[in-house]
């Protein structure tokens, strides 16, 4: 079994912006901070900007750790030192 990746050790990779986790345990990466709501498809974020350039998957290309913590309580701004 592969050991999973904890999203803060991804963050120093990643451009500014946020992190945070849907309510199926994908995480994404986000240009602008999530909201609630629920448009496309994905529980408790709000997705509707545009995909290509406001948001992406990171669970896709990681195996990230899931967080037993709500939605809201996973977003991390990401930012550059």
């Amino acid at each position: 079994m592969t050991k999973k990746i904890q999203i803060t050790d991804l963050i120093p990779f990643l451009k500014p912006g946020f992190v945070a986790m849907d309510s199926t345990g994908e995480w994404y990466w986000y240009k602008k901070q999530p909201k609630q709501g629920m448009v496309r498809g994905f529980y408790g974020i709000d997705t509707s900007a545009n995909p290509k350039t406001d948001f992406q998957a990171l669970s896709v290309a990681f195996d990230i750790e899931k967080s037993e913590k709500e939605w809201d309580q996973t977003i991390i701004k990401v930012t550059r030192k």
